[in-house]
């Protein structure tokens, strides 16, 4: 079976592209609260999007990277341990 179609799979890059969207969001509202930069709400949440999608892109692109998983050197196991 792929690690592709594993629900395990699946799910660690959910976390992580959760995970990616709200540190880009957070980084988005501070930088547009702290005057750091003029982003209006359409572009902030076009930023989020973009980076949750790449997350998930790096993800799929990486899973015959090192361990299976969802990352590049990923510690984490998918497959249950006998």
């Amino acid at each position: 079976m792929s690690v592709l179609t594993s629900g395990a799979f699946w799910a660690a890059t959910a976390e992580r592209a959760v995970s990616t969207a709200a540190q880009s969001a957070i980084g988005v509202l501070t930088a547009a609260q702290t005057n750091l930069a003029e982003i209006d709400w359409q572009a902030g949440l076009t930023i989020v999007g973009v980076a949750t999608a790449l997350s998930i892109l790096k993800g799929i692109a990486a899973v015959n990277l090192g361990t299976p998983g969802p990352g590049i050197g990923s510690a984490e196991e998918l497959t249950p341990k006998a």
